[in-house]
């Protein structure tokens, strides 16, 4: 899951570890407004100060992409969204399991 596929990574940006899950969501759809797509995250901590790194690809059409939902791993999926990625990302100050839906077209 969150194989790239024919997108590469273009842009990176830190996201704060102490954001909750939906402001972690907002973050990453701002960066993809500009017509970029969520590719993948890294944990960054630094004497206790807690980052995701969170990459992202360029889409060949650059369109926006459709709205995603982070959720903690044990929470239901929303109806309306398909899972897109899973991984380890730094959630109101402490390392969770994730996972990221996309909004179904």
């Amino acid at each position: 899951m969150g194989g790239l596929g024919d997108r590469y990574v273009m842009a990176s940006r830190t996201i704060s570890g102490n954001f909750d899950a939906r402001q972690i969501a907002r973050a990453i759809m701002s960066k993809e407004a500009g017509g970029y797509r969520f590719a993948g995250s890294e944990l960054l901590q630094d004497d206790g100060d807690m980052q995701n790194k969170v990459t992202f690809s360029l889409h060949r059409d650059r369109r926006y992409t459709l709205d995603c939902a982070v959720l903690l791993a044990d929470e239901p999926a929303p109806a309306d969204h398909e899972l897109e990625w899973t991984g380890p990302l730094f959630v109101a100050g402490a390392k969770r399991q994730v996972k990221l839906y996309r909004k179904k077209p």
